[in-house]
Parts: structure tokens; sequence; C-alpha cells
């Protein structure tokens, strides 16, 4: 009787043991599987973080894409281009044969490179092709050579130095006190005796070749 009794609270214990082992199981699933679900949400939050960023980064590459792209329709045309240097030049567009036409980059600058020639003289001109200015310009006459052997005219005395500055000044439309590093050389050019005049007005260089016979301008550029 004992040993059965014995036999049957052995058993009982093993039961009850088990129960133990079996809850507790439970219970560490119970708590594995709460820990999960409140972790669940952290990572929610942390996509939820993530996403305004890649929003904000989509704007900035699109505020980027907008910044470089180019002014479409911001441009003035290739006819208002050759008005602008037409006009600057002091020619009739009816005695003007041009040599190029072309839409090009200078430093960064989108400008209309355009040549043509107008009686004896060469024109070279950029225009801004945003703004319509003048954004650089080179005018080369070529003179013939008279019976004399001079060019534009009859023999004459050399104008001298002073004199070709003034004539440069004169037709940029300054005063001497309004330029800085006012130059003038004398040289022979191809032949010709000419005063080389330079000076330099709101950081643009200006170039000048006067005659030393008649005071002529024969080129000029302006960059």
């Amino acid at each position: 009787m004992k040993k059965r009794f014995k036999g049957v609270l052995t058993w009982g214990l093993c039961i009850v043991q088990t129960l133990i082992i079996l809850g507790g199981s439970a219970g560490c699933a119970a708590r594995t599987d709460g820990a999960a679900r409140q972790e669940q949400p952290a990572s929610n939050e942390t996509r939820q973080e993530q996403l305004p960023a890649s929003q904000v980064q989509s704007e900035t590459q699109a505020q980027n894409t907008e910044k470089t792209a180019p002014n479409a329709g911001g441009q003035i045309s290739l006819d208002d281009a050759k008005t602008a240097a037409l006009t600057d030049a002091g020619v009739m567009a009816s005695d003007v044969r041009y040599t190029k036409e072309k839409l090009d980059y200078e430093d960064g600058i989108a400008v209309y490179e355009l040549e043509f020639y107008a009686g004896n003289a060469e024109y070279e001109y950029e225009i801004n092709a945003e703004t319509g200015a003048v954004y650089s310009k080179d005018i080369d006459v070529h003179q013939v050579k008279t019976e004399h052997g001079h060019y534009g005219g009859s023999e004459q005395n050399d104008i001298g130095a002073e004199q070709a500055k003034s004539i440069a000044l004169a037709q940029a439309g300054f005063a001497e006190a309004e330029v800085t590093l006012l130059q003038c050389e004398f040289d022979v050019d191809d032949g010709q005796t000419v005063y080389e005049v330079e000076f330099i007005k709101d950081g643009r260089q200006y170039e000048y070749k006067i005659s030393a016979l008649d005071g002529s301008i024969l080129s000029y550029e302006m960059d």
C-alpha cells in the first residue's frame, strides 16, 4: 500500500513539474512575443523617420535640377542679336554680309557670335543671349593705299599720342579721368603708322588702333 501511494505521489510530482515547465515555456513565449510587439512600433517609427528624409532628398534633387536646367524661352532670338550688333556698329542690315552666326557659351554665358562685313570694315560681335547686351566686339577697318603710298588719304603730319588718346576716349564716351591704366604706344602695322591705345573702364578693357596720319580709328575692341 505504501509503495502504491509512493508511486502515485511520484507520478503526481512528475505531472506538476511538467506543468510548471510547460507554463514557464508558455510565459517565455508570451513575453518574447510581447517584446517583439513592443519593438515593432519602434521599427515603424524608424521607417516613418526615414520617409521624410527621403522626401527631403528628392525635393533637394528637384531644386538642384531646376537651378541647373537651361532657361528655356528666356533667350533672345538670332534676329534680335543681329539688331543689337548692327545698332551698336551703326550700319544698315542691307549693307551687311554675314560670315558667322552661332549660339555659343563664353565663360558659362550664352552668347551669339556674329561676324560680318560692311563696307571696308570687318565686325566681330558677341551678344549676350539673355539680355541682348554687347558682351564683346572687335572692329577692323581695312583701308586702301592711295597714290601717295599712305593709307586713308593724303600725306599728313603725325597726330601725336595725346590726340590719339583723345580720339579713342571720345569714341568710347569716357573722360580721361574716368578710366584707368591708360596707355598709348606708337607702332607700325602692315606698313602703316598707328597709335595703339588701351585703357580699362568698369572692369572692361578697351583697345584701339588709331591712324597716326589722319586720326581715323582703324580698329577697336572691348572685352
